[in-house]
């Protein structure tokens, strides 16, 4: 949470959600980060921006096995982490600010 919060401090939280957790910015009306907490397999981050703003080697070495995809116009990053080092690292950190920046305005 904090680390969304620090790259996009205009962020709003959307917590009504059981299951996740969306976090949406006034540049796109899909939620920018969903993050899935209620699963076994680790904690699930969902980045979602313009479409080609996103490769894979941008996120290969943040989380387990992470995947980009595009759908309905946007790329969508699917990152899956199991270990607490993973999400308060800086690459991830540094990955999210520049993502929240590269939005169009």
């Amino acid at each position: 949470h904090a680390v969304i919060q620090e790259a996009a401090p205009e962020g709003q939280f959307l917590w009504n959600n059981k299951q996740e957790v969306h976090v949406f910015l006034p540049q796109q009306k899909e939620p920018w980060v969903s993050i899935q907490t209620k699963r076994p397999d680790g904690v699930w981050l969902q980045v979602a921006g313009p479409k080609d703003s996103v490769t894979a080697g941008q996120v290969a070495e943040l989380a387990d096995d992470p995947t980009v995809s595009s759908e309905d116009n946007l790329d969508v990053v699917r990152m899956s982490f199991k270990e607490i080092e993973q999400v308060t690292s800086k690459e991830l950190a540094v990955f999210l600010s520049e993502h929240a920046k590269s939005l169009p305005a």
